[in-house]
């Protein structure tokens, strides 16, 4: 017992108790879909990270997998540290998902760990039929977009479709707005002189 102790107090306050066991499959899916206000179960998987990485991968594969699954490993991925490269593929086929929440969750996955790379299915969003995810998509292009992403915007305003509801007035002041400041991040990062 006093080795034992010794080897925590030695590795840290932030180290991982040597004894502890990590959630199964099933309680994982099972804190997956606890109500979205009661945040301290999901803190909990957050804290574990990367370890747990080998069930998210398990439960975006089930066959049996529901959309809540999905949307809750896009979420706790996101939140979490270490090397995420892993779920970029699962991010990027979960933005044609068809419930929204697994859409928007995968959107925030790629805003954090993606690339220019990224950037054409997100593109794809922008017509999205949830108006509020095409704001979002459109807000991720910025943070993450390049030249051909500036011109990809370009495109799809100047060939946008004519409506006036109200929704689509929204999204185009959105997509105009991230087409804009993502101009302006890209005319800040040349190099002088170009």
């Amino acid at each position: 017992m006093v080795v034992h102790f010794c080897l925590i107090v030695a590795l840290g306050s932030t180290a991982t108790r040597i004894d502890e066991k990590l959630p199964s499959d099933a309680r994982v899916k099972e804190l997956l879909i606890q109500d979205i206000f009661d945040t301290e179960p999901r803190e909990e998987l957050v804290r574990l990270g990367e370890k747990l990485f080998p069930t998210y991968h398990r439960l975006l594969n089930a066959p049996n997998a529901a959309w809540w699954h999905h949307a809750g490993v896009f979420d706790l991925v996101a939140r979490s540290k270490g090397d995420r490269s892993a779920f970029l593929e699962p991010a990027v086929a979960g933005l044609a998902h068809k419930h929204v929440t697994v859409r928007r969750t995968a959107l925030r996955l790629l805003t954090e760990i993606g690339t220019t790379k990224e950037t054409p299915p997100i593109l794809a969003l922008l017509s999205d039929k949830e108006w509020t995810l095409c704001i979002a998509a459109a807000e991720a292009l910025t943070e993450m977009g390049d030249q051909r992403t500036l011109a990809a915007l370009n495109v799809w305003l100047n060939s946008s479709a004519e409506r006036t509801d109200k929704s689509h007035t929204e999204v185009l002041k959105h997509i105009t707005k991230a087409r804009d400041d993502l101009k302006a991040r890209l005319e800040k990062a040349k190099p002088p002189g170009k």
